[in-house]
């Protein structure tokens, strides 16, 4: 158990299944206080594959199974295909961002003015960041900056 700032943490006995690779964690996909305008109530998070830079894959799982076991059949979902298609096997996952020059999505907002996901991108280069939008999580892309 490791306790830092006040909370306290307990290493868990299960770990995530990886496909093609380790995954990496990019961000939550930020829907307001307590997630409120968020489509079905899921909790959304961007993963990428270690060493992969350009993907970035969609997962989406309902609050109540965060702190459970993902590993758990239909814990978590990850996105397909387009329709959304998707499925609790990971292999099956398909990026929903692409993005050769950079290193994937870094933080994703829903802005509810515009009715758009704002996704930021961090670049090979220090310094440079992209700009893209959506109407959906996952895609498909434009680009703002």
């Amino acid at each position: 158990m490791v306790s830092r700032s006040g909370a306290t943490w307990t290493l868990s006995s299960w770990r995530l299944v990886q496909f093609r690779g380790p995954l990496v964690w990019a961000c939550f996909l930020s829907f307001g206080p307590d997630n409120a305008r968020a489509e079905g109530k899921y909790v959304y998070q961007y993963w990428r594959i270690q060493g992969e830079t350009s993907n970035t894959y969609l997962v989406r799982t309902l609050p109540a199974k965060l702190q459970g076991n993902p590993t758990a059949s239909g814990a978590y979902e990850y996105y397909a295909s387009p329709g959304p298609v998707w499925s609790a096997e990971a292999s099956l996952a398909q990026p929903v961002f692409v993005h050769n020059s950079g290193r994937g999505i870094t933080h994703v907002v829903y802005d509810a003015g515009l009715r758009r996901f704002i996704a930021s991108v961090q670049r090979h280069t220090v310094g440079e960041a992209g700009l893209f939008d959506t109407p959906q999580p996952w895609g498909p892309w434009t680009t703002i900056a």
